[in-house]
């Protein structure tokens, strides 16, 4: 799509410099509407980014608390653990969630 953008915009250009009759309104709004989809993805990846990267800490956070969990400790109360085990299922469940609304 950049390639297009870019050969239509110099083809724009190398008409103007020969002093070609302007091009058709539809060329030129098809180099609009290019435009406006390549600034669109861009800004997009962007905008999701910073999103992703604190997704995967979190992540990364939720599973450090699962896997640090001493099961088999006799000094820690069983329900302790459970308690644990569950409010960080519940967490990685919530994030998986809102990723897929965001997706």
């Amino acid at each position: 799509m950049l390639a297009d953008v870019a050969v239509a915009t110099w083809q724009l250009w190398r008409s103007q410099q020969q002093q070609e009759p302007p091009p058709l309104a539809a060329e030129g709004l098809k180099l609009v509407i290019d435009l406006i989809t390549v600034v669109t993805v861009v800004v997009f990846v962007i905008l999701r980014l910073p999103v992703q990267i604190a997704s995967a800490s979190e992540t990364d956070r939720i599973l450090g608390e699962l896997s640090s969990i001493p099961w088999a400790s006799t000094t820690k109360p069983l329900e302790a653990k459970k308690d644990v085990f569950f409010k960080s299922i519940d967490d990685l469940l919530a994030r998986i969630a809102t990723q897929e609304h965001l997706d």
